[in-house]
């Protein structure tokens, strides 16, 4: 999704955001504020070398197959659940290489090399177009539309305040996969109420659904049966007890 000045350093850009800072804060305040800035950043570092030294190979499982969990330093990746999500949906990737794939939200190519298509209402990259998702009409349809912690700002963080609009973002989605074609999205629960009722709801339109669990307070997860959450589903909370996401939903549905 688009840029944003996020001082947390979680999931938004911050591009051009001193420019920002300078026009519109006093010179103290731009001050404290470059300041929270660069001891984010070196927080940020050392927590990323922290991790790179000590938990590199460490594995976790989803759906009997083992995955490394990754350790980049983009947007804090290696400390919140951009660590399972990242490896999972390239797996999905290498599963239909040399197929049509789109990806909504430019998320991907700052982990991996990547040349599929990439929808974003607001960044700017290879590849990348600059429409809103539900108006989005490609030349072909996809074998393959992935999707990582984006939908969940659909309706709440792209101007529309809308929050009906996912459901309709995934409704057209569906429309634009070829027969057989699949959509294999991730998110974090508790962050869109509307879309976390949507997808556990009895009517949700999705073939499969899988959920994730961070377990501790470094950063390890493990899947959990989908009908035990379900009952749970109002307890999700973003950022609690740990940073960002603490429960990731995967949703497929395979025309």
């Amino acid at each position: 999704m688009g840029s944003k000045i996020d001082y947390s350093g979680n999931y938004r850009t911050r591009k051009n955001g001193f420019i920002w800072l300078i026009k519109n804060k006093s010179t103290k305040s731009l001050i404290l504020s470059i300041l929270k800035i660069v001891i984010l950043r070196i927080k940020n570092f050392s927590g990323f070398v922290y991790y790179k030294l000590f938990k590199s190979g460490r594995t976790f499982l989803f759906n009997n197959s083992k995955y490394t969990y990754l350790i980049h330093q983009y947007n804090r990746a290696f400390a919140i659940e951009r660590t399972v999500e990242i490896p999972i949906v390239e797996k999905k990737l290498d599963d239909y290489f040399g197929c049509k794939i789109l990806e909504v939200g430019n998320v991907m190519q700052n982990y991996i090399k990547s040349s599929h298509d990439v929808v974003d209402l607001f960044e700017i990259g290879k590849n990348v177009h600059n429409v809103d998702i539900v108006d989005y009409v490609p030349v072909q349809k996809y074998n393959l539309i992935v999707s990582v912690s984006t939908i969940e700002h659909i309706g709440l963080d792209d101007l529309s305040e809308n929050p009906q609009k996912v459901s309709l973002a995934i409704e057209h989605l569906k429309k634009l996969l070829l027969k057989d074609g699949e959509l294999f999205f991730t998110f974090p629960l508790g962050y869109n109420e509307y879309l976390d009722k949507l997808v556990f709801s009895k009517n949700s339109g999705l073939t499969k659904s899988f959920l994730m669990k961070r377990i501790s307070v470094d950063n390890k997860w493990e899947q959990m049966n989908f009908n035990d959450i379900r009952r749970k589903k109002d307890s999700f909370v973003y950022g609690k007890p740990y940073e960002a996401g603490n429960y990731i939903f995967i949703g497929v549905y395979i025309k």
